[in-house]
Order: structure tokens, then C-alpha cells, then sequence
């Protein structure tokens, strides 16, 4: 994904994705999702899929809003 559209989901209010996923063999690891609105790194995933699968629903412990986070493929 670009940065471009990284920027565009950002400002839309959906948290895009971070990094690359693994092709074979590591165990996943949760990392901390900064909030699109505040940036808070106080986050916690409320439901492993959000609003389509592709996508995690999370909640900002800083401004209480949730938002969409992009799942790393």
C-alpha cells in the first residue's frame, strides 16, 4: 500500500496496516495500533474482525473512540 493511501485511510478514520507479513513459520505477536484520531498508543482490540474481515475493530483507551485497523497480510 502506499503512503499515499496509508495518509487517506488515516485521515478517514481507519488505522492502515504496519509492516509486512510473515511468509512462513513466526508466531504473531500483537503490537500496539495507534489511534487515528488522538494517536494514542493505548489501544486494545475489541473484536478480531471489523467491519469486513479484512479489517480488526479497536477501541483508543485514550479518547474512548473505536476505530477499523487494516490487518497486515
Amino acid at each position: 500500500m502506499s503512503e499515499a493511501g496509508k495518509r487517506k485511510l488515516e485521515e478517514y478514520g481507519i488505522a492502515p496496516p504496519t509492516g509486512r507479513a510473515a511468509v512462513k513459520g513466526p508466531i504473531p505477536v500483537a503490537l500496539a495500533v495507534r489511534c487515528p484520531r488522538c494517536g494514542s498508543l493505548e489501544t486494545r482490540e475489541v473484536s478480531r474482525f471489523g467491519s469486513t474481515s479484512c479489517k480488526a475493530l479497536y477501541e483508543c483507551r485514550a479518547c474512548l473512540e473505536p476505530f477499523d485497523h487494516f490487518k497486515v497480510h
